[in-house]
């Protein structure tokens, strides 16, 4: 309407007068997962077999929720097929030795203890023991998710819980890993293994 004025409402923001690091924990229970993909698969992450393979064995160890914060650490060939089968997660890309490493270490410097209350590790590298050391000076739970035969001292002696998996998978050609079926209503149960 020509000559009209909208009506606005006015909102009051009110802010904390302390000011410092905000704690986002209280809001909800949330973990942070942080997945060395090819730690987990004992290789080059570079079929989508492979990486299927690593969510459904930390699905059915951890017991990943959807509120969960997942990051996949992941050599820059295996990029395409671990975010294929891992919708939702942030994927954080190395390159060259030690490259996935370094680009979890990076996440695990970022401010952890204001935003989660526990965050699991899906790596036996001991490269992440110092990291893991700090967050656990911090407050945090830490579960360490590894094979045992890929599981570092120092690593073990850092976290907080370390879930041991069952076998490490023997480096197969891409066509003979035949990951499990998933079947799933959410409705009722959720995912179910077969």
């Amino acid at each position: 309407m020509k000559g009209h004025t909208p009506h606005h409402t006015a909102l009051t923001v009110r802010r904390p007068r302390r000011r410092g690091r905000t704690d986002l924990r209280w809001c909800t229970e949330r973990r942070l997962v942080l997945v060395d993909i090819e730690n987990i698969v004992g290789g080059a992450c570079d079929t989508s077999a492979r990486a299927r393979w690593a969510r459904h064995r930390l699905e059915n160890v951890v017991g990943l929720r959807h509120q969960d914060q997942v990051v996949v650490g992941v050599d820059g060939g295996g990029v395409v097929c671990a975010a294929s089968e891992w919708p939702g997660a942030r994927a954080v890309i190395g390159k060259g030795k030690d490259g996935a490493d370094r680009a979890l270490l990076e996440v695990l410097a970022e401010d952890l203890p204001s935003r989660y209350r526990h965050v699991v590790l899906a790596s036996g590298d001991g490269i992440f023991a110092e990291a893991v050391a700090e967050l656990t000076r911090h407050g945090l739970d830490v579960t360490v998710v590894a094979h045992e035969s890929g599981l570092s001292r120092r690593l073990r002696e850092a976290a907080t819980r370390v879930v041991l998996l069952s076998r490490r998978p023997e480096p197969q050609p891409p066509s003979t890993l035949r990951p499990p079926t998933i079947s799933c209503d959410r409705r009722l149960w959720g995912p179910i293994l077969r």
